[in-house]
């Protein structure tokens, strides 16, 4: 009696497995078809179903399985809801349209996590999501548009500041910048931008609380139900597919390459090599089983839908029942047409089918929970943050790979100590902030490293349940770019308020040098030579031409001096400066040349460059009282985008660099800060004028480059400047020759707001034989306009004046009027024009302020006699 009831359920199941096979069984002889639409073209990213096909796993299982090649007429979603297709791969849109009402079964997401990116050019400057409003993204309506939409939402961007165009599948609007970002795969695009020289920049979705599953196999609800055998084949036959792809990467490759169209779209054995070791985290096969799917991350993903208004509220409370697949109903057909067996085992056999029942579940329940916490692990040891868990008492309980780095010390040796030895005053910062203990929290710390050193971290703080090991979650990010970014922005900002205060303190310095200058060069005019008078007169005129100077390079220092641009080698012009130098700079300091091999060209102003190695040299010169080495080193170098040393708004490219070191006395660190500002001078009284390296700031800056410096006290310091490198070379000049104009008997139009300039610029312009018609504005130039019009042979006019009419708007209106008026505009404060506010005339002439008398009367000269070669004039 126990020896039968001992084998009662083998003979049931002998039963039930002859029934299965009369009823029509996988293992029939004849094979079932079944249709699936692949995404996309052929590539990697379906190699799971490829490998099923060539290894026979389809036809084990008994089914003959047609892969239809995607494309852009061909949504996987479409086809398989008009019966096109049995069985499609697609995205979040399979649970957007479950939620609408659209009877859909997912049956194996092969991605645990999304492949879409927001992909751009490395150069565009995108890097975060925010850097996309008022940009173009190229989009598809069915491939991950609900990704990206939740993207925006959570950054809580303004969706109707971005433009959206449709996909056109080809990456050269990317590349020729018609369109700023695209939505891509990241097991694809990426490697093919590589591929054509550019490199991409991407944003993924789970950096910004987004992680949706990717490439999911799914069906019609009708077919899961009225074929359930055949669609259990299908997962267990695809499952054994992808395991056999990931394994034998390169016998798939092989085979995908022989597919109708894949070397005819380009795509090659790199390419797919690329595209598979990518697939390795979205697939995450050592961490769950391939094509696990799980009911709360689908809900969440539908919560996220409803949160961002990416997906409408289903209408039917019950919408997600059924929306996954269970196999176990297979089991409830079994139990359909074998009711017999049932009373047939008995009690006893209900029993153990139910204990095995049960411990396969539970079974199944752990092997769940342990992928879980290992997935759980996984995103947290990957995360770019520091994570630490600590315990009731403050110690570290946990430690991920980022805090490591962030903390150079490693988990195993970090374990067990007290929190505060990296974030002092934790528990009371926590405890003074006065929030309820269930909100999370950020805090800007200063933690320490495990040498002692101190470094800025942003600190999210979040609370875990009562009776866990870890009872707060620390989130440690580290600030010291980001810091040292603002204090680069705030530097600059303060150089450009300093340069703007100065260069409106020449733009007055310079009229009232030019009464200065211009009233004594005619008064020395008037005196004989062996006149006591004319000495004086002298004086002040040699003293206008320093104070003229001063402004100059208080100009250049705000960058409000115009350039005078030529190409020229940069090593010849270095040697050519070491040649003066040695002249000047003393015989106790020896100069040194370490000159690169190649010729650099730049497109500079010469003179400017001069003075930029100049006032480095003198720098230099006076920091070695005792004398000392000067030592002049070129480099070509290629300072590409992110580069450390390339600072923020400058483009990358090369740069030609002049380095200038001395070995003299150093400068002490709290002066470095503030070496490049107007004025500020470590030297005694009456040794410096605080303008020599403020000038040289300007200068590079003023030709898209910048400065650097270095210096330890006792050892010098060593001045780094670097040109963008011009890659046309130098044009031979040939030299040009000022002579003096005689004067004549024309009429001249001056308007000129100030007063003593307009007085200065008569008497020198009637002495020298021309009539003048004075205006002190633009309003009264009109009026005098009026009257004098068919007189009047040259407007000679300020640029800005008040009153309403600036002198291009005057002179506009006069050649209108006159379009054989001649005009030539003058300025002490050349940022109007050079800033591109005031824009001249491609003919015009200009001279700014103090212009010498001789000067004003050549050019006065060359414009009336059709004879001037220049569009803007500038005194030499």
């Amino acid at each position: 009696m126990n020896l039968h009831f001992y084998h009662l359920p083998l003979w049931s199941a002998f039963l039930a497995s002859g029934l299965l096979f009369a009823s029509g069984s996988p293992t029939s002889c004849e094979a079932e078809t079944v249709t699936v639409q692949l995404k996309w073209h052929h590539q990697f990213q379906f190699a799971g179903y490829y490998a099923a096909q060539k290894q026979g796993f389809f036809t084990d299982e008994g089914l003959e399985v047609n892969l239809i090649e995607g494309g852009v007429d061909r949504p996987p979603l479409e086809t398989v809801l008009s019966g096109r297709a049995d069985l499609g791969v697609s995205d979040a849109d399979v649970l957007q349209a479950r939620m609408k009402g659209v009877p859909i079964v997912v049956l194996a997401s092969i991605f645990q996590h999304s492949p879409y990116i927001l992909m751009s050019r490395r150069d565009s400057g995108i890097r975060v999501p925010a850097d996309l409003i008022d940009r173009t993204i190229m989009v598809s309506s069915d491939q991950g548009a609900a990704q990206n939409l939740a993207i925006f939402k959570n950054e809580g961007l303004p969706i109707d500041r971005i433009r959206f165009v449709s996909h056109t599948w080809n990456l050269d609007s990317l590349i020729s910048g018609e369109i700023d970002a695209i939505s891509a795969y990241i097991t694809a695009e990426p490697s093919q931008m590589l591929a054509r020289g550019i490199e991409p920049q991407v944003i993924k979705a789970s950096d910004y609380g987004v992680d949706f599953y990717g490439d999911t196999l799914f069906t019609r609800e009708e077919y899961a139900k009225n074929h359930p055998q055949k669609v259990a084949a299908m997962i267990r036959a695809t499952r054994r597919g992808w395991q056999y792809a990931m394994a034998n990467r390169e016998e798939l490759i092989a085979h995908i390459l022989t597919l109708s169209g894949v070397r005819e779209r380009g795509i090659t054995h790199e390419n797919l090599r690329y595209e598979a070791d990518a697939m390795d985290p979205l697939i995450c096969a050592d961490l769950v089983e391939i094509g696990h799917m799980n009911p709360d991350r689908w809900l969440r993903m539908s919560q996220a839908f409803l949160d961002t208004g990416v997906a409408p509220h289903p209408s039917n409370h019950d919408w997600f029942q059924g929306f996954l697949y269970e196999e176990t109903s297979e089991s409830r057909d079994l139990k359909a047409i074998l009711p017999f067996l049932v009373a047939a085992t008995g009690l006893a056999l209900a029993a153990l089918l139910w204990s095995l029942t049960l411990r396969r579940q539970v079974e199944q329940r752990t092997r769940e929970i342990q992928r879980g916490n290992e997935l759980r692990k996984h995103l947290i040891e990957s995360a770019l943050d520091g994570v630490i868990g600590i315990n009731r008492d403050d110690n570290v309980v946990y430690w991920n790979g980022s805090a490591a780095k962030l903390f150079n010390i490693d988990e195993k040796n970090a374990l067990g100590f007290p929190v505060a030895r990296f974030i002092p005053g934790l528990r009371k910062r926590l405890k003074d902030s006065g929030n309820s203990p269930d909100e999370h929290r950020r805090f800007v710390f200063e933690a320490k490293r495990n040498d002692g050193s101190a470094f800025p971290v942003e600190l999210s703080v979040s609370k875990l349940a009562p009776g866990l090991d870890v009872t707060l979650n620390l989130f440690v990010r580290d600030l010291t770019e980001q810091r040292r970014l603002e204090e680069q922005l705030r530097q600059s900002q303060k150089m450009q308020a300093i340069g703007q205060l100065a260069g409106g303190v020449a733009h007055d310095f310079n009229n009232l040098l030019t009464v200065i200058r211009g009233n004594a060069g005619l008064v020395a005019e008037e005196l004989e030579e062996e006149d006591e008078a004319r000495h004086s007169i002298d004086e002040i005129i040699s003293a206008g031409d320093r104070a003229a100077s001063l402004t100059s390079q208080l100009l250049a220092f705000s960058r409000q001096r115009p350039l005078q641009r030529a190409v020229f080698e940069g090593n010849k012009a270095v040697v050519n400066f070491s040649r003066m130098l040695e002249r000047l700079i003393g015989e106790d300091v020896t100069i040194e040349l370490q000159l690169c091999d190649d010729s650099v060209f730049l497109n500079a102003d010469q003179a400017m460059f001069d003075q930029v190695l100049l006032n480095l040299a003198v720098n230099g010169r006076d920091a070695m009282p005792r004398g000392g080495t000067l030592t002049l080193t070129t480099s070509r170098i290629e300072a590409g985008p992110g580069s450390p040393e390339l600072p923020s708004g400058t483009a990358p490219g090369e740069y030609f660099r002049i380095e200038v070191a001395d070995d003299g006395e150093g400068i002490a660190p709290e002066h470095i800060s503030r070496l490049f500002e107007p004025f500020f001078t470590t030297k005694g009284v009456g040794k410096g004028t605080g303008l020599g390296l403020a000038t040289v700031f300007g200068i590079v800056e003023q030709h898209q480059g910048w400065v650097s410096v270095e210096s330890r006290q006792g050892e010098g310091s060593r001045f780094a400047v670097s040109f963008p490198v011009c890659n046309e070379p130098a044009l031979d000049a040939s030299p040009s020759h000022r002579h003096l104009a005689p004067g004549g008997s024309e009429t001249i139009f001056l308007v000129e707001d100030e007063s003593m300039v307009r007085h200065f610029a008569r008497r020198l312009l009637v002495r020298h034989g021309y009539r003048v018609i004075e205006a002190h504005n633009g309003l009264h130039a009109l009026d005098l306009w009026e009257k004098h019009a068919g007189e009047i042979d040259l407007l000679l006019t300020d640029v800005v004046m008040p009153g309403g009419v600036a002198g291009t708007d005057l002179a506009r209106l006069l050649t209108e009027a006159r379009p054989d008026l001649k005009v030539i505009f003058t300025s002490g404060y050349a940022a109007d024009i050079f800033r591109g506010e005031i824009d001249l005339p491609s003919e015009a002439a200009f001279i700014s302020k103090p212009y010498p008398s001789e000067e004003l009367l050549r050019i006065l000269r060359q414009i009336l006699d059709d004879s001037f070669e220049s569009a803007l004039a500038l005194p030499s």
